[in-house]
């Protein structure tokens, strides 16, 4: 039996009221998450606060529930008892609703799972039920369904479907969210090993924020060519042009816009200067973001930790083989050197896995 056969058994036990078109939703829930985009944010947020409003908070009520495909349902029931707050949730919701995601194949496949559970007497509906349903379903070219009137009437359904990935954000979003109640802006700091997913957890940043987030990556502060000597990389933390991060972006972040040169390595030379205005959240993401040498100019430092035998995999598949060699043998060493002599994770409020 597949994962989602196994999970269609523990749906249909805990909603006895499950009809045909409950367990359709399931499946494209699963599929494609909410199977839409979310272009009127405002409109969505709003929305989401009044069904928050109108639903009765129990604390015996999980969180998340799982729905196979690598999504959930956030459960608007329990927000209160885990200290979310509907504009988070707003917030979890939108981001993960606008990364598209899932095939047509995808719910086939499902879609003949239920048929396989429906025969095997698993539903409180027969699979005649399910066939006549599945008929005019697919004739309407497979669309997003709601829930049955037994089923809404039952149950009272209250929930957002957000990809898992996402939930792994709430932490750092709430620790985000208590300062900014206390102050205007905001300064975050990204460290980790190679690969553990610090653009990535910056890229969800900007997702969850949108226009009240900008990104300054460490990467653009690589060493130009004539600092690439033995006694610079020996260096705890030298692989930086740690100067000039300090002297263009560590010593200005308390301004309106911060003005600096890439450094890109595909030339070995700058690039053409660019201003980042400054807003009420600043990610600086990538290693040797917090070098002591710009004297800690941040209100959050997040470590991304990441296990030697994961590192290598994502490494060989995000450079491949060739370049793993010089990570193994020359950055990831440097790298651990620096966060052994500066104590990076020991200094840092919160310790993620992305």
């Amino acid at each position: 039996m597949t994962e989602f056969g196994k999970l269609l058994e523990v749906h249909a036990l805990r909603y006895s009221a499950m009809q045909p078109q409950d367990a359709v939703k399931l499946a494209y829930q699963s599929e494609f998450g909410g199977g839409h985009m979310i272009g009127d944010v405002e409109t969505c947020k709003a929305y989401l606060a009044e069904e928050y409003a109108a639903t009765v908070q129990d604390a015996d009520t999980p969180l998340i529930e799982d729905i196979g495909g690598g999504m959930i349902r956030l459960q608007l029931a329990a927000l209160d008892a885990e200290r979310i707050t509907p504009a988070q949730a707003a917030r979890l919701f939108i981001a993960s609703a606008n990364q598209p995601r899932g095939t047509k194949e995808g719910l086939l496949a499902k879609l003949e799972c239920i048929r396989e559970q429906a025969e095997a007497g698993v539903f409180g509906f027969d699979a005649a039920e399910l066939a006549a349903y599945l008929q005019a379903y697919a004739a309407a070219g497979y669309p997003a369904v709601r829930h049955s009137e037994q089923y809404r009437a039952a149950y009272q359904p209250a929930y957002r479907v957000i990809d898992r990935r996402w939930m792994r954000m709430l932490p750092l979003m709430k620790k985000i969210d208590a300062l900014q109640m206390q102050q205007e802006r905001v300064c975050l700091a990204i460290e980790g090993r190679a690969a553990s997913g610090k653009t990535t957890l910056a890229s969800r940043l900007a997702a969850l924020y949108g226009a009240d987030c900008c990104v300054i990556h460490m990467d653009d502060f690589f060493l130009p060519m004539e600092l690439r000597t033995e006694a610079r990389y020996a260096q705890a933390g030298g692989n930086i042009h740690y100067e000039r991060f300090m002297e263009q972006v560590a010593s200005h972040l308390q301004e309106d816009s911060i003005t600096y040169a890439p450094f890109d390595c595909s030339v070995g030379d700058y690039g053409a200067k660019v201003t980042q205005k400054l807003c009420p959240l600043t990610v600086i993401e990538g290693s040797y973001s917090m070098h002591p040498y710009f004297r800690d100019p941040y209100d959050l430092h997040v470590f991304l930790e990441l296990a030697p035998a994961e590192q290598k995999q994502r490494i060989l598949q995000r450079n491949g083989p060739e370049w793993y060699v010089d990570f193994e043998e020359k950055w990831i060493p440097m790298e651990e050197a620096y966060f052994a002599a500066c104590k990076v994770s020991q200094c840092c409020d919160l310790i993620l896995r992305v």
